[in-house]
């Protein structure tokens, strides 16, 4: 963000921070609600047969994380989640539990809780 501001002039600045400033909220939504349902079932009950613990356990069942320790996921776009998994499943993100966790999902599991957590407020 700072590179892309650093061009700006005080009053584009002010103009900016006006513009946002008078936008309202939306509410977050999941938009497929068949994937988020399966999602909110890994979420908070993990995959018994094939070892996936409950994201809820470490993330917390609003997905507020645990200071500290675990982030915070919640809200986060489908795209960030969906490709953070994604990346501990193949060893390009290192975590000393993700790692493992993400290995054991399914690319549909990895979807579903993504788009689980995109809708998390």
């Amino acid at each position: 963000m700072q590179g892309m501001a650093a061009g700006l002039s005080p009053e584009d600045m002010f103009n900016v921070g006006s513009y946002f400033e008078r936008q309202k909220p939306v509410s977050g939504m999941a938009k497929d609600k068949a994937l988020a349902l399966r999602g909110q079932q890994v979420w908070r009950g993990g995959v018994k047969s094939t070892g996936v613990p409950a994201c809820a356990g470490c993330h917390g069942a609003a997905g507020r994380g645990m200071p500290v320790l675990n982030p915070a996921l919640a809200g986060q776009h489908f795209e960030l989640t969906y490709g953070w998994l994604k990346a501990y499943a193949s060893g390009g993100r290192t975590h000393p539990v993700m790692n493992a966790v993400a290995a054991k999902m399914t690319d549909a599991e990895m979807k579903a809780v993504a788009e689980y957590v995109s809708g998390l407020r």
